[in-house]
């Protein structure tokens, strides 16, 4: 589902003549595997689960 949602967004947003380099996902597995192989041109960055990795560690225990 969340694949197929980034695909149509991808092509709305090319078809407005929009260039995209960056998009941040939340390391979904199979958004990773499309953009390497259908999009390199684009960065995928797992902002999303790093900040929350970043809080966990900063907690004290």
């Amino acid at each position: 589902m969340e694949l197929e949602g980034l695909k149509r967004g991808i092509a709305a947003l090319r078809e407005k003549g929009i260039q995209i380099k960056e998009i941040v996902t939340d390391r979904h597995m199979q958004i990773k595997n499309w953009l390497k192989d259908n999009h390199r041109n684009i960065k995928a960055c797992d902002m999303y689960c790093a900040a929350h990795d970043v809080i966990r560690r900063e907690k004290p225990d």
